[in-house]
């Protein structure tokens, strides 16, 4: 049993490394201003050319609302470097509690954390994750390790020099290549999947990733049935980039492999039964049994492998009607899985039909996902391409350049 005065001395040395950490920190901050202290001669004098005034008070807020406000100058390069000085104050974290969302309704205790120059939050946005709440995140960056701070920093810093969210437009949708994107939240996509059709007939529904608008491109027919689709959704780091290139901001990244959960849980809330069409022999039945263990009560109206003449698919759709099938997922590949459902879509008896890819691969354990580190960086396809690279190389490293050469380069 410890001793009070051993216990005396173990906080003594927590406090005594808690305060040299933070003066650290703070000296860090006071070193990088000093070293761009010829950015800041830039910005103050050009600043006074351009508007006379050389700085303004920005105002920025935590989780829970409180304000902090900090110089940034009007005209110049990283115009709100001076943020570093909230953390000479000590008014800032490096990572902490997400900023500029003061009018959140809920609030919660987050054990004094302050507010940070970066958040695993503001990471998610800025990519497009749909993992987690933003009680999630910050609950989880509460516990960092030191280790874990600075690897979050560097996942920032990577994140930030490919994409960003200022001065873009949130538009309900708008086209990529002649392809119409709706952009919507990954909860907001589930919804629509789960809500009969005021029309009383099937939706469709499809994910479009670089590797779709690459097809489309020199496909007319592709193109025209991704955008027949009821609803077409973002998917890829790729597309996130293209979107912003033309002025938009996409507000979730509505991939299928992190869609799927939460469509299992409002299918189940609904009592709706889910129907796994398509993919190799044994895997979708192999993906049923794997959600029906992970999500109990789950009604899995039935599967069926993808090998089947594609022309001759009345046995197959009546099969589907039978079994009275409220969701139908589509998983040949494209461009033949969108083909197909726009070709049999008045034969189908379902609410909602959706061209999912490979997502049985994932979830019959097959194939397996990428970790969340590399989720965040937008590079999953580098983890894909690691799997296969024989299947994938193709795609990913003849795609993508030639992909991002038409988004830059050509109108």
């Amino acid at each position: 049993m410890k001793s009070s005065q051993q216990v005396n001395v173990t906080n003594f040395e927590v406090t005594y490394f808690s305060l040299l950490a933070e003066w650290l920190v703070r000296f860090f901050a006071v070193g990088l201003i000093l070293l761009a202290t010829p950015v800041c001669i830039f910005n103050y004098l050009t600043s006074i050319v351009k508007y006379s005034l050389p700085l303004n008070s920005v105002t920025t807020y935590d989780l829970l609302g409180k304000p902090y406000s900090y110089p940034a100058f009007n005209h110049g390069f990283v115009r709100h470097l001076l943020i570093l000085s909230l953390i000479v104050k000590g008014e800032m974290a490096w990572v902490g509690l997400p900023r500029d969302l003061s009018n959140l309704t809920s609030r919660t205790d987050f054990k004094n954390m302050k507010v940070g120059l970066v958040s695993l939050y503001g990471l998610h946005q800025l990519t497009g994750i749909s993992i987690s709440s933003v009680e999630d995140d910050t609950h989880l960056q509460d516990e960092y390790t030191l280790a874990d701070k600075l690897c979050l920093l560097m996942r920032v810093l990577i994140a930030s020099l490919v994409f960003r969210t200022k001065n873009l437009n949130e538009t309900s949708s708008f086209k990529l290549f002649g392809i119409r994107i709706d952009n919507v939240t990954l909860e907001c996509a589930v919804t629509k999947m789960v809500t009969h059709s005021a029309k009383k007939q099937i939706q469709t529904m499809c994910f479009v990733n670089v590797n779709s608008l690459n097809l489309a491109h020199d496909n007319a027919r592709f193109s025209q049935d991704i955008n027949d689709c009821d609803y077409v959704f973002a998917d890829g780091s790729g597309v996130r980039i293209a979107a912003q290139k033309k002025g938009h901001r996409l507000v979730g990244n509505i991939n299928g492999t992190d869609l799927l959960p939460v469509l299992c849980q409002r299918a189940l809330a609904k009592s709706q039964s889910i129907f796994l069409l398509g993919s190799e022999f044994g895997v979708a039945s192999l993906t049923a049994s794997n959600l029906q263990r992970q999500y109990p009560g789950l009604r899995i109206s039935g599967t069926h492998h993808g090998y089947f003449d594609k022309h001759n698919s009345h046995d197959v759709i009546r099969e589907i009607n039978d079994a009275k099938t409220d969701i139908l997922l589509v998983a040949f590949g494209s461009p033949d899985q969108e083909a197909w459902l726009q070709e049999h879509k008045t034969m189908l008896e379902v609410n909602t039909a959706i061209a999912v890819g490979g997502l049985f691969d994932f979830y019959s354990g097959r194939i397996l996902r990428a970790p969340v580190w590399i989720r965040e960086l937008g590079m999953e396809w580098l983890w894909r391409l690691a799997q296969e690279p024989r299947k994938k190389f193709y795609r990913y490293v003849v795609g993508n350049p030639v992909f991002l050469f038409r988004c830059f380069f050509q109108s």
